[in-house]
């Protein structure tokens, strides 16, 4: 597909989202393009920042060679001035929008914002024979100018560089020794612009393993800092953390994390975790970590990449389950699960969101016979106890939309996810299919467009009253089957006094551990009645 044809299905996609029949949810702006389309290996790290009343920034990795190697792989910038209600750097051909960050070549990175100057933060890696992480911040906010402190040669040799700037404007960055590709290291920058030397973060806890399969978090209110990884090598995968409350100077020792009780954990099943995305609310008064993490089954010590869940963590309630999917698992491509890279933000009024990737089943790319992503949220409460029914943001067409990456705070009533629209399903970088001129997205999704969490039925009912529901009902016996072609469903069973019993999934419910009497199914369609015998 020629430049020229990608614009024209840009603009149909903005068409479709400005109100016409689709089912693409708000407004969705192009602002730049990229050939690179293999964005991350692991989680995705935060690449948009909404930064109230002033505007948006969004970064993405570029490149514009349609080979392997990709010599002009750098970070690109554009930015939304609230005030002009404008992009800064806009073009008709989108594969010129926006602006290089670094001068030399650059991988994988992410970006924050210091609490206190509001100067925007973004971390990469640089050079070919060796490789050092820059950290760059803005000088004026939106205008594209940059300064830059350099980790070399303090850092010479590590790469795949995570920042986050704490209360106090410290840089505080995850990394990775570049000759193993698999240490676990930590990096201060405080004060500008002074790299501190890199120790080893997880002993006596495993590395990653091969991937940045890590992201770190420092909270904006107090000197505490987190560093979250899983291990890749590990059968199932395991979820650790790392912790500082002095602001990076000493840590605590590593903790491991429990893992969900997802799939119905016990005799040949067990979870593997995939990748985890931390983060701490700015605007919480104590520092409460969340955390979104992406789960999938092991049965009988194989691993599946579907069904996958979506899960939330915080350290004061524990998890709860977001979403789950389901659909055929052996074509999402590689480093992938059917649901994954979730991320964390929140709404004016306090609640929860959460944003993934989810692929789906029916729609495949003939090219390389992967199925096509699309990109997915739901609304949760302000504790990430209970959350609504997902919904699906995007239109299935003949794009693939990875890598989303949800702002941390909403636009007022609107929420910002920006994500990599890949024309071709799978990476050309591993020869699965061609390389093709992908436009860079940001989706305006308006909250009301998110379903409210369903906590009525995520807290037993206090009252011993029966409540009042629908009288006719069927009748089930040992399993209740929920039909998968309804499925996004978020359904649960409650008794007659309102207690939660279960959640129900597409497919069959083993129901077997009921006793016998009448229950009421809540999904997003209502409720209904149903009698139990065993």
């Amino acid at each position: 597909m020629s430049r020229k044809a990608v614009l024209m299905f840009s603009m149909v996609l903005v068409a479709v989202a400005s109100g016409q029949p689709a089912t693409t949810i708000g407004r969705v702006d192009m602002v730049g393009g990229t050939t690179y389309d293999q964005l991350t290996n692991g989680p995705t790290p935060l690449m948009v920042y909404c930064d109230p009343p002033y505007g948006i920034h969004v970064v993405w990795l570029y490149s514009t060679d349609t080979g392997l190697v990709h010599p002009d792989r750098n970070a690109r910038y554009n930015y939304y001035d609230f005030a002009l209600h404008a992009w800064n750097w806009i073009d008709p051909d989108f594969m010129v929008s926006g602006v290089n960050l670094f001068t030399e070549r650059a991988g994988l990175g992410n970006i924050d914002v210091d609490p206190n100057s509001g100067r925007l933060y973004i971390c990469s890696h640089t050079g070919y024979g060796i490789i050092s992480p820059i950290l760059a911040r803005d000088i004026a906010r939106g205008a594209g100018i940059f300064e830059y402190c350099s980790g070399s040669p303090t850092c010479d040799g590590f790469l795949w560089p995570m920042v986050s700037v704490g209360h106090s404007g410290s840089a505080h960055v995850a990394l990775t020794d570049d000759a193993s590709r698999d240490g676990l290291y930590y990096s201060r920058v405080d004060p500008w612009c002074n790299w501190s030397t890199p120790f080893h973060i997880p002993p006596p806890m495993p590395d990653p393993g091969g991937v940045p399969a890590y992201l770190i978090v420092a909270s904006k209110r107090r000197p505490s800092v987190c560093i979250f990884w899983a291990d890749m090598n590990s059968v199932p995968r395991q979820f650790y953390c790392r912790r500082s409350t002095d602001d990076g100077m000493t840590w605590l020792p590593p903790e491991s994390l429990p893992l969900p009780p997802a799939f119905s954990p016990g005799g040949d099943t067990t979870v593997s975790g995939v990748d985890l995305y931390p983060w701490y609310d700015p605007d919480e008064e104590e520092d409460d970590i969340h955390l979104a993490a992406s789960v999938i089954p092991i049965v009988a010590e194989t691993s599946y990449a579907s069904p996958a869940e979506i899960w939330h963590w915080s350290e004061r309630f524990g998890w709860s389950r977001v979403a789950r999917a389901e659909g055929d698992s052996g074509r999402v491509g590689y480093n992938a699960v059917y649901a994954c890279r979730p991320s964390l933000g929140k709404t004016p009024a306090g609640e929860l969101v959460c944003v993934w990737e989810q692929f789906d089943s029916t729609n495949v790319e003939p090219r390389t016979g992967l199925l096509r992503a699309d990109i997915w949220a739901a609304r949760g409460d302000s504790t990430g106890q209970s959350w609504g029914i997902p919904v699906r943001l995007t239109s299935p067409d003949s794009t693939s939309k990875r890598f989303p990456s949800l702002a941390g705070q909403a636009a007022g009533d609107t929420i910002v996810v920006s994500y990599l629209t890949d024309l071709c399903a799978g990476f050309a970088m591993y020869q699965q299919g061609p390389a093709t001129y992908n436009p860079y997205a940001v989706q305006w999704v308006p909250l009301e467009s998110l379903p409210p969490p369903l906590a009525a039925v995520n807290e037993p009912k206090k009252s011993t009253q029966m409540i009042q529901y629908p009288q006719s009902a069927t009748v089930v016996r040992g399993r209740m089957v929920m039909p998968r072609d309804r499925y996004p469903v978020r359904a649960v069973l409650i008794d007659a006094t309102g207690r939660r019993r279960m959640d129900l999934q597409p497919g069959e419910n083993d129901i077997r551990c009921l006793m016998s009497g009448i229950y009421f199914v809540r999904e997003a369609s209502g409720i209904r009645r149903v009698v139990v015998q065993r």
